[in-house]
């Protein structure tokens, strides 16, 4: 709003939310017979989800995924 102050875009901001102008990436991946993830996608997945690839989503300027959420998501491709 014209009168709160100025929220600047720091990994911090944009994980919580305080900086407005952020989106997040979804991934869509088909779900076999099973319900579970093919084995490639599931392998993607799981390498997207990684603590080495968080870490190359950091060194872009991205904001990776807060911890709980990871944890969230992680458990949800197994």
């Amino acid at each position: 709003t014209p009168d709160a102050p100025a929220v600047k875009p720091t990994p911090e901001t944009v994980a919580t939310g305080r900086y407005p102008l952020s989106r997040p990436l979804y991934l869509y991946f088909n779900r076999g017979p099973d319900g579970k993830a093919q084995a490639a996608a599931a392998g993607f997945l799981r390498f997207v989800l990684s603590d080495e690839a968080q870490a190359m989503i950091s060194q872009q300027g991205f904001v990776a995924l807060p911890p709980a959420e990871l944890a969230a998501q992680r458990n949800l491709v197994e």
